[in-house]
């Protein structure tokens, strides 16, 4: 196809009251939220949870969702050694209460096309952490509005975690940083790019009327 005739819209978010940033609880509260399915990586989160707490890093965990290793899930914690400091949330209905419980959001997917969860932890002031997925890569900027991590590798997801929790100063500039980002996903922003896009390929349509 000619590339002129082709236009990627991207998803959108709508914005409510802008959140600033706030300071990391005592301990820090990590977050995660999706399906408990493998393609989300929760195995390897819980893995580079282990290797914190054997670093002697203080943290809590918190994870909303279900799915089919909620059990497997559930025993790893307890192999870790994390089952003292982990919450199972099941599904949430309030993901904005979800998100304000939380001091770091981690997206450790193995697949995901998008990441809309990506959005929604930045619109709530959150620094984040995603995989080098084409989706999530796509919304972060690594060092600007928060952190990529190499998908299946929990060592590095661990140092990324441990780089928010060292360097609290370092976690609010990339908080910062995703609320100017996720600006870009706002409804206004992309429903104006959409006009644009349609305007642009009107021509098109119209030599084939």
């Amino acid at each position: 196809y000619d590339p002129k005739k082709i236009a990627v819209q991207q998803n959108m978010i709508r914005l409510g009251a802008r959140c600033e940033p706030k300071p990391f609880s005592a301990p820090p509260v990590i977050g995660a939220l999706g399906r408990l399915v493998e393609e989300k990586g929760f195995r390897q989160l819980l893995h580079a949870l282990g290797a914190l707490k054997r670093r002697g890093v203080s943290f809590k965990i918190t994870i909303a969702g279900d799915g089919v290793l909620k059990d497997e899930l559930r025993q790893l914690a307890e192999t870790l050694g994390l089952a003292d400091r982990i919450e199972w949330l099941g599904w949430v209905r309030d993901k904005t209460a979800f998100y304000r419980s939380i001091d770091i959001f981690v997206l450790p997917s193995l697949y995901e096309p998008f990441g809309l969860v990506v959005l929604e932890a930045m619109a709530q002031g959150l620094p984040v952490i995603v995989t080098d997925l084409p989706g999530p890569a796509g919304i972060v900027t690594h060092g600007v509005s928060g952190q990529v991590a190499a998908a299946g590798n929990s060592d590095v997801l661990a140092d990324a975690i441990a780089a928010y929790i060292e360097r609290p100063e370092h976690a609010a500039k990339m908080a910062q940083g995703a609320l100017e980002r996720v600006r870009d996903y706002s409804l206004p922003v992309q429903a104006d790019r959409l006009d644009e896009t349609l305007r642009r390929l009107l021509p098109y349509a119209k030599r084939h009327q």
